[in-house]
């Protein structure tokens, strides 16, 4: 019985292999001669019945092993599926979050657009009205100019010279000019010969007089003074230093004329003037400045020019102010550091002082009221003409009031 239950825990502990091994076994022994007793009969016959019952369980086992395993690759596939499927939807997402994104910034930028071509068209629009009204205009002034007689040309001309001479005047103060043109204007006026134009030509002649009273200056000669000014400064002399004197040779004595004590006497003013020559007593309240260098001298040259081409400048421009200072800065320059008793230097300090008084910027009229003259009284005239031209056409259409009146047929006035 031993064996018999060793046998059935062999059986379980081995595997299916060994199972169809140990059935071959027990086929061989059963074909033996069995020359033992009937005991072990039965044994037999349990080992027999034993083995369906052994292997069942084992090919449940592996069955559950294999359904577990597909399982797991199945939920496993699933799972990498679903993670991939959700992958794809973000994705999918995302592209549409920016399709949308575009189709806002498209929309926008059509938006923007259909926004500058209605502008444009406006201010096309605009152009168009505006070159219309220009139209419109120029063909009334041709109009105008058909129907114009040479004494309308002759106004527009005084017109223009009065609007130039208040611009030459403000522009350029340039006061002569201003004044010639004025004059011109009043002499068209005088060959008019009209009573209408009495107080266009009054105030014609107090511009001019108002032009006249003006203090004036020479604009040109003071430029050329200034100009021939630059050209002198390169000539000037610049002060010697006077701590330094030329030490004059001593006279040769004949000392077989003289006597002895004048020679002795010779010899030791010789040698104390010397003495004296070598050395220098200087003073603590004197400031000491030293000696001016070639590259100094062309220093205060160049700034001496530079200055000259400001007062130039300020004098074209009419500014009084950097004019003046301009002249004094000059002045003192030159008294400074040049020889006063030198003839150039006496000239240009000269040429200085009379510009130093100069008024380059007076006050100026004001010569608008000669323009607003003539442009009142052409308007005037022409408001003039325009009421006679429509007048003979409201005149005709008074003297014919049946002009108004349908006519009526024959039958019916029956």
């Amino acid at each position: 019985m031993s064996d018999a239950n060793d046998t059935p825990k062999q059986s379980q502990e081995a595997a299916p292999d060994v199972d169809k091994g140990q059935q071959a076994a027990v086929s061989d022994k059963a074909k033996k001669p069995n020359f033992k007793p009937n005991k072990s009969q039965p044994l037999a016959s349990k080992q027999k019945a034993a083995k369906p019952s052994r292997v069942l369980p084992f090919v449940a086992l592996l069955l559950a092993v294999c359904a577990l395993v597909g399982s797991g690759y199945v939920v496993m596939q699933s799972a990498d599926q679903q993670q991939l499927l959700e992958q794809r939807l973000t994705g999918m997402d995302e592209q549409l979050q920016s399709a949308f994104n575009r189709a806002d910034v498209l929309s926008q930028r059509l938006q923007q657009q259909a926004a500058a071509e209605a502008q444009a068209s406006r201010d096309n629009m605009t152009r168009l009205d505006r070159f219309d009204e220009q139209l419109q205009s120029q063909g009334r002034r041709l109009r105008e100019v058909s129907t114009t007689d040479p004494r309308d040309w002759k106004m527009a001309e005084v017109e223009y010279l009065a609007r130039l001479a208040n611009q030459r005047l403000h522009m350029g103060r340039d006061v002569p000019g201003a004044m010639a043109m004025l004059q011109a204007g009043d002499k068209i006026l005088y060959q008019l010969n009209d009573a209408g134009l009495y107080s266009v030509r009054q105030s014609f002649r107090r511009d001019i007089a108002s032009l006249q009273a003006m203090p004036r200056f020479d604009l040109e000669g003071s430029f050329q003074d200034l100009v021939a000014m630059s050209e002198q400064i390169g000539g000037l002399r610049l002060y010697a230093d006077p701590r330094f004197k030329e030490i004059s040779e001593p006279e040769v004595v004949d000392t077989v004329e003289k006597s002895w004590w004048a020679t002795l006497k010779l010899r030791f003013s010789n040698a104390f003037d010397k003495l004296f020559s070598l050395v220098q007593v200087r003073s603590r309240d004197i400031e000491i400045k030293p000696l001016p260098s070639e590259a100094d001298a062309i220093l205060l040259r160049q700034r001496l020019l530079l200055l000259v081409e400001q007062a130039k400048s300020s004098l074209l421009l009419g500014q009084q102010q950097i004019f003046s200072h301009s002249i004094e800065r000059l002045s003192w320059h030159i008294e400074r550091n040049y020889l006063e008793h030198d003839a150039k230097t006496t000239a240009i300090l000269a040429a200085l002082a009379k510009l130093k008084g100069l008024d380059i910027a007076p006050e100026l009229p004001d010569i608008s009221r000669s323009q607003r003259a003539v442009a009142d009284y052409i308007e005037l005239e022409h408001g003039l003409k325009k009421d006679k031209a429509e007048l003979p056409a409201t005149v005709e259409n008074k003297q014919d009031p049946a002009a108004d009146v349908p006519s009526v047929p024959k039958g019916e006035a029956q």
